[in-house]
């Protein structure tokens, strides 16, 4: 029965436990893995001659830390199967971790980051060319547990949720970049210019979930390039003496960067992140037997329980528009920030000086959340 009496917990103890951390059972607790969880790194790096230098290098990032639930030794009832509960008076988590006490998951997130670079430095001149690329892919095998939550005030049930399970989901990304930057020493003069080409791309794999007690079956095709970027941002700028002396500089630079999103735009964008995958419904326990008289699957308003909160459960959420196509593709559409600079730095002794400084930036290509059904 999908009732709260189901199972008796015996053997719980009072800790005191700070206010700001919610109050729950053993039974409702949850057990974090740190497996598997890894950094891999590879650097090369190569003198070839008095003027030029080669490097390249590697890394790999996997994390996953997923949470299951706790068990005792002997336990004879299996938490997957148990109905969490949560009472609103007392803040107490008991039966099993779940709903507001939260849940098992099983989060993986991988990121694999290259680059190679070369450098040419003869004294007064020194140039430098390279490039990077960074992949990743994040999602979720899916949210494990009950799919119904009770909550209670005071002993009393009041609320039912109930959950669109299986929730798994992903999706991938890369940025790539390549650069030339070149650097000259004239006189009393340094002057520091360079390019750099960027590209983003990120994409959804096909999807699948079956259906679970409350949801049907969901699927999927292949989303491509949310988004797909590309930037060319110029770098400038000098350095000069301007006495001779070495005592006062003039410095100046002009910068272009690019933000860094990769993975934001894709989750959004991704047809599971758009599904309504809980609701909660009103619960009049009439007869006090702590079992919802009701039939769960349906939605509207039957025996002791309320329509749930939205008729779109399992479906996607009408609301949700997602970004606007003309944000998710071309040239220098990605957000982006202009930096300015300007200083002069004075030596007065040989151990002290003075600076006086100017910086600006200008940022753009920031998105707006526009509501639709507002003139």
């Amino acid at each position: 029965e999908d009732g709260i009496r189901d199972v008796a917990v015996t053997g719980v103890q009072t800790c005191a436990l700070p206010i700001s951390v919610s109050v729950a059972a053993p039974e409702a607790t949850n057990f974090t893995e740190e497996w598997p969880n890894y950094v891999l790194q590879m650097v090369w790096k190569s003198p070839i001659n008095n003027k030029l230098f080669l490097e390249a290098g590697t890394s790999m990032y996997v994390t996953a830390i997923p949470t299951s639930p706790s068990r005792d030794p002997g336990y004879t009832v299996e938490p997957l199967d148990i109905i969490p509960a949560y009472d609103t008076a007392s803040g107490f988590c008991f039966r099993a971790s779940g709903g507001q006490c939260g849940g098992w998951n099983r989060p993986f997130n991988r990121a694999d980051y290259n680059r190679a670079n070369a450098s040419y430095v003869t004294g007064s001149h020194a140039v430098k060319v390279g490039m990077s690329l960074r992949y990743g892919d994040v999602g979720t095998f899916g949210t494990y547990g009950s799919d119904i939550a009770f909550q209670l005030t005071n002993g009393v049930p009041n609320r039912i949720t109930q959950y669109g399970r299986p929730d798994a989901n992903r999706r991938k990304g890369v940025e790539w970049g390549y650069f030339a930057q070149d650097q000259w020493t004239r006189n009393r003069l340094t002057l520091n210019y360079g390019v750099r080409l960027d590209h983003q791309r990120e994409w959804v794999p096909a999807q699948s979930n079956p259906a679970g007690r409350f949801v049907p079956a969901r699927s999927f095709d292949k989303v491509e390039d949310v988004p797909n970027y590309w930037d060319i941002s110029p770098r400038l700028g000098f350095s000069y003496d301007l006495f001779g002396n070495g005592k006062t500089a003039v410095k100046a630079t002009v910068n272009r960067y690019v933000g860094q999103s990769l993975g934001a735009i894709s989750d959004a964008s991704n047809p599971m992140s758009k599904l309504v995958t809980s609701v909660t419904r009103n619960w009049t326990d009439a007869n006090t037997n702590y079992v919802p008289d009701c039939d769960l699957t349906n939605p509207q308003a039957n025996g002791e329980c309320g329509i749930i909160s939205n008729l779109n459960f399992g479906q996607k959420n009408p609301t949700d528009l997602g970004y606007n196509e003309d944000l998710l593709s071309g040239w220098g559409t990605r957000i982006f920030n202009w930096e300015y600079s300007a200083s002069v730095d004075h030596q007065l002794t040989g151990s002290l000086s003075v600076n006086a400084a100017f910086f600006r930036r200008v940022q753009g290509g920031l998105f707006v959340t526009d509501n639709l059904a507002v003139k």
